[in-house]
């Protein structure tokens, strides 16, 4: 009732790229038709009218309209008048009761969607527990109720009740048996919006790709190949949502054309970035999960500062393409953010692998050994940690050094790994045979990784419309006057050349001047770095018999969300390591700090081991449940109507019993 309430009071869905219905539910019924828009004949007592309700509103799919009267007669002031009045409104209230159970029977029963699994919709599904159209129109209704808080989402799918019937055909077809090939079969996830999805504006955070604020909408030609894979394994995309502009954030969304997206957990606190509205969606139960990107730290934040698990995947592992670059050569990789370990595995099986508009996905196969041949979801096991090994945080890897709070909750962390029959390394990257310290490796080539960012983001535009949208950098200036090769701007760091790699500002300001041209030589310094500082890692590793290593995935309390566009910290322990290195990472919760915010531990390992890592945190979530739903909070107006609504309805009944 609460949640019809605040859809009723709500003056419209804002914020969303979407025509102007009054709710998201008003919005698929103006694309789809009303469900259950017919006028509705409500016996009354006979000495008042009856009142044909000519206006009705539906909430939900499968909800009895909230019916508004025009006609109110003065009680009856007899006793005899007052009873058959008590009695004719018990049989009014009666049918009203019937209908409402009768439209149940008739739809089933609405989803609980909050912390929904994947493993449990397939099982509802192929049990007719509810439709796939029922679960969408669950979330949507949540999404309605919430996300005015929130901020998630940069754009809902009109379609996508009709993608669920589509589903749910699909599921009467083959006999009510979920079909062997589509392990997201039904599954309502959401995209960032740095991702092509064919006909839908791609924003990237930055108002010059949205025409309502003075640039051109940039709409693709096609699904980006992740998006193409997760169609194809039956998922049901409710949205794209909310990032900061070109993702260069790593603790909010507050530089968006549309605005901060806010933490599920603590509105006051930084929600991670750079995808900030997936991890928001997901652990807010606006979708089941969703799709993510980094460069340094985007998909490991956002999922560490709102208790979710986040894959950091080996770069090349899963393809890039059609999707907004940073640094698309040599740091920038897809993953997910999710609210168990058992559904990354499943989203990862699915969108891993090498596509050839990729190059570089071009030795991520199963014949290579670097996927299992069965996925990321089969050899999951909650004895996965006993007798491995693993080196713990410290200084030596990345010169910074942990809070008290942090390092409480990482040790917390440490005896928990150890019961579960680890063996742990104090100080592995101490190490006296390295050539260099570790810690001191990123700076030497991290410069480079930018360097092809002009020719990147040229490829990039390629894939746009040529009906709809400009199709090249210059196209982009010439129809917005908009500048993305300038210095310091919106999307490329300075030309000034800096030490140590004095040489990588005067390049990009060549490679900005010549976006055609694929900076291969600057690509080549960055990959002989890390080489390099792969090489150190991989001999920790050796020297000390590692299986792995398990760190804090931050170093200190995520920080106050700011005002304005000022972005906030989150301060963590891998980034850029681990983006430089090119390794994988799958980040979970690891407890709570006092105020309740998330604590996130992560398990790190050398390339293309993502299925190691997944099965020691599949473990390690499975023995402490740390992840708890968040209580969010409805859009304040709406609780002020409703509020008002309340107090009006009292005070009706105070003068009717005067």
């Amino acid at each position: 009732m609460l949640a019809t309430l605040t859809s009723l009071a709500r003056a419209k869905f804002h914020g969303i790229h979407q025509p102007n219905p009054q709710t998201v539910s008003d919005y698929f019924h103006l694309q789809h038709g009303a469900a259950l828009r017919r006028p509705l004949l409500i016996p009354q007592a006979s000495n008042v009218a009856t009142t044909r309700v000519s206006h009705t509103r539906t909430i939900g799919f499968g909800v009895a309209p909230y019916l508004l009267s025009r006609q109110v007669k003065p009680l009856p002031r007899t006793f005899r008048e007052r009873l058959r009045m008590i009695v004719r409104k018990r049989f009014a209230t009666t049918l009203v009761l019937f209908y409402i159970i009768a439209s149940q029977a008739t739809f089933g029963a609405t989803p609980n969607v909050v912390e929904l699994t994947a493993d449990k919709i397939e099982v509802d599904l192929a049990t007719s527990k509810y439709t796939a159209q029922q679960l969408v129109q669950a979330y949507l209704d949540r999404i309605n109720q919430y996300n005015p808080s929130y901020n998630a989402f940069t754009y809902l799918n009109p379609s996508v009740l009709s993608d669920a019937a589509a589903i749910d055909a699909q599921l009467a077809a083959n006999g009510g048996v979920i079909p062997a090939n589509k392990p997201l079969f039904g599954v309502p996830i959401v995209i960032k919006d740095s991702m092509n999805v064919a006909g839908v504006r791609t924003t990237g955070g930055y108002s010059g790709f949205t025409q309502e604020n003075g640039g051109v909408d940039m709409i693709p030609l096609a699904d980006a190949p992740i998006v193409a894979r997760l169609r194809d394994a039956g998922a049901i995309i409710l949205g794209k949502t909310n990032l900061p502009q070109f993702a260069r954030s790593g603790a909010s969304a507050n530089t968006s054309y549309l605005g901060p997206t806010y933490n599920s957990f603590n509105r006051n606190i930084v929600p991670g970035g750079s995808s900030s509205g997936t991890a928001t969606a997901t652990s807010a139960s606006f979708a089941t999960m969703g799709t993510a990107e980094e460069t340094g730290g985007s998909i490991q934040n956002p999922a560490g500062a709102q208790a979710l698990v986040g894959v950091k995947t080996t770069f090349g592992l899963v393809p890039t393409s059609g999707g907004i670059p940073l640094n698309g050569a040599t740091r920038d990789v897809f993953g997910t953010n999710a609210k168990s370990v058992k559904d990354a595995a499943r989203m990862l099986s699915v969108i891993a692998g090498a596509d050839p508009s990729d190059p570089n996905t071009a030795g991520s196969t199963v014949a290579s050994g670097h996927i299992p041949a069965s996925g990321y979801l089969a050899g999951l096991s909650t004895t996965s940690l006993v007798g491995k090994r693993f080196g713990l945080f410290t200084s030596a890897f990345k010169n910074v050094s942990l809070s008290t709070d942090a390092n409480n909750l990482y040790q917390a962390a440490v005896t928990k790994l150890t019961s579960l029959g680890a063996t742990v390394i104090t100080d592995p990257f101490s190490d006296p045979a390295l050539a260099k310290p570790f810690n001191t490796l990123a700076a030497t080539f991290s410069q480079y990784s930018g360097s092809n960012e002009p020719y990147d983001i040229q490829q990039w535009f390629k894939t746009m419309d040529p009906s709809k949208s400009p199709t090249s950098l210059q196209a982009f200036k010439t129809r917005t006057g908009l500048d993305l090769m300038q210095q310091s701007g919106p999307l490329l760091g300075s030309f000034a050349p800096t030490a140590p790699n004095t040489d990588a500002g005067p390049g990009l300001a060549n490679a900005a001047a010549n976006p055609d041209t694929n900076q291969t030589a600057f690509i080549q310094k960055f990959m002989d770095g890390r080489a390099t500082m792969l090489a150190e890692f991989r001999q920790v590793m050796s020297d000390n018999s590692l299986d792995g290593f398990f760190f804090p995935e931050q170093s200190a309390e995520p920080g106050v969300l700011p005002t304005g566009t000022a972005t906030g910290t989150y301060s963590n322990t891998t980034v850029s390591e681990i983006n430089l290195l090119g390794t994988p990472q799958v980040n979970l919760p690891g407890g709570y700090y006092p105020d309740g915010t998330p604590f996130s531990v992560a398990f790190l390992g050398d390339t293309f081991t993502e299925g190691s890592l997944l099965n020691y945190a599949y473990a390690f979530e499975q023995a402490t449940l740390y992840r708890t739903a968040p209580t969010l909070v409805p859009e304040p107006g709406a609780l002020a109507l409703i509020g008002a609504g309340a107090f009006a309805f009292t005070t009706r009944r105070r003068r009717r019993a005067a």
